[in-house]
């Protein structure tokens, strides 16, 4: 099975230490990222597999098309079995954790940024952990 990691998020510089933060943590060396939740969408579109895995970061406010919608728009043929996304905001709205929490493909709301310490404690999560077997967190 492929574990394709993919960061969204119209701030190019949270990708970037974003990415940093993931390869020193051995969580992935290579993720793909978009800065648009259209750009995201359309990929998954034409990609998705239900053979492969999706390991999402997702910013829910970008222009556009917000997180919410990128999560309405690939509900119909992603299933949670095999994607796992994880809501990213630099704000704490109780309204945005209480709706994380009621989406089925949402696995866990983070707040920027997302540190090497986070990505190492995700690698723990039941969900995640088949993707990580044989890697020390030290």
């Amino acid at each position: 099975m492929n574990v394709k990691t993919i960061l969204i998020d119209d701030d190019e510089i949270f990708i970037m230490m974003t990415r940093k933060m993931m390869e020193s943590s051995n969580f992935h060396k290579s993720p793909m990222s978009f800065t648009s939740g259209e750009s995201a969408f359309s990929f998954m579109e034409k990609n998705y597999s239900a053979k492969d895995s999706y390991i999402v970061f997702l910013d829910i406010n970008m222009p556009n098309m917000n997180g919410w919608e990128f999560l309405n728009k690939i509900q119909p043929f992603v299933t949670e079995d095999n994607t796992y996304v994880f809501m990213t905001t630099s704000s704490i709205d109780d309204e945005d954790i209480a709706k994380a929490g009621e989406n089925s493909l949402v696995v866990k709301f983070l707040s920027k940024p997302v540190l090497t310490e986070t990505f190492n404690q995700l690698k723990e999560l039941p969900v995640l952990q088949p993707f990580f077997k044989g890697q020390s967190n030290s």
